[in-house]
């Protein structure tokens, strides 16, 4: 069962993706802004990290970066409302899954459980 950390300042949607992620781990930690979700990381290891792009204090990209350079075993997925072009580059660069907001309950399970396939941009928006 893999080992996840969210990390969401939404209090709404970190539930949500906490009810979601149970359905598939009961080993889930839930940080609300960046510093804390850097505490955990240091702290622990973490099979997936669910992280919002725009948060209190390092936002989802620097975390992804952090996780790259000391963690890289670590599957990322950064989910947003909007990314520009140059956080998309990144993140993909960086091995970063991408999920936009609103997102699929079906995508976020299957990246938990290591089911998901690549998923067309028009499904990822839809």
């Amino acid at each position: 069962m893999p080992s996840v950390l969210i990390v969401e300042d939404d209090r709404g949607v970190a539930e949500l993706l906490e009810r979601l992620v149970r359905g598939v781990s009961d080993d889930v930690t839930v940080a609300s802004d960046g510093h804390e979700a850097l505490g955990a990381l240091e702290r622990r290891t973490f099979d997936r990290v669910i992280c919002d792009l725009k948060l209190p204090g390092p936002d989802g990209l620097e975390i992804t970066r952090w996780i790259v350079r000391h963690r890289p075993e670590i599957r990322v997925l950064v989910v947003s409302g909007f990314l520009e072009p140059s956080a998309e580059t990144e993140l993909r660069e960086l091995g970063a899954q991408r999920l936009s907001k609103p997102f699929r309950v079906r995508r976020v399970r299957a990246f938990v459980d290591g089911s998901e396939r690549p998923v067309p941009e028009a499904e990822v928006h839809a």
